[in-house]
């Protein structure tokens, strides 16, 4: 009875293959999938902490009150000489900016969760709608030159929406 033996080719190719999935691995860089510049992308009480809590079978309703509230002011000078001939004068600017921005939205959910279970868990089928009001204001005033020279603006909107 003859021994038959392995081809040495087979595992330093699957050495070969095992050492390249690994450097693969290491090397591909993964990227940053978190809400960024501060501003949530999921409703208030939407993320999924409590998805596998069970849920009573039929319709519910839910509602959300959001509101936001924001407001920046700041204020900037500047002051440079130039030349023009033989007048050198110089030339101050300032601005002083605030705004301001406020936001009342209502959320209505309508929601009906299923008896019957799917894969051992609970189907839901629900819509949410938004409506509400969003009022922004700027008030600004900017000076320059040396003789003064004052313009102020305010200006202000408010809208009204519904979504989806």
């Amino acid at each position: 009875m003859k021994r038959r033996r392995r081809a040495p080719y087979r595992s330093a190719l699957g050495v070969r293959v095992a050492s390249l999935l690994v450097a693969a691995v290491i090397v591909v860089p993964s990227t940053a999938l978190a809400d960024e510049s501060g501003v949530g992308f999921w409703l208030p009480g939407f993320f999924g902490s409590l998805s596998a809590a069970p849920l009573t079978p039929g319709w519910s309703i839910s509602t959300i009150y959001y509101h936001a509230d924001v407001s920046a002011s700041g204020n900037a000078a500047v002051s440079k000489q130039i030349t023009i001939g033989q007048f050198n004068p110089t030339i101050n600017v300032s601005l002083n900016a605030n705004v301001h921005g406020t936001g009342d939205i209502g959320f209505v959910i309508p929601q009906y969760v299923f008896e019957t279970k799917i894969f051992g868990g609970q189907a839901a089928v629900g819509l949410a709608e938004a409506y509400g009001r969003e009022q922004a204001s700027l008030n600004a005033t900017f000076t320059a030159g040396p003789i003064p020279l004052t313009r102020s603006l305010a200006l202000s909107d408010t809208t009204f929406g519904f979504s989806d």
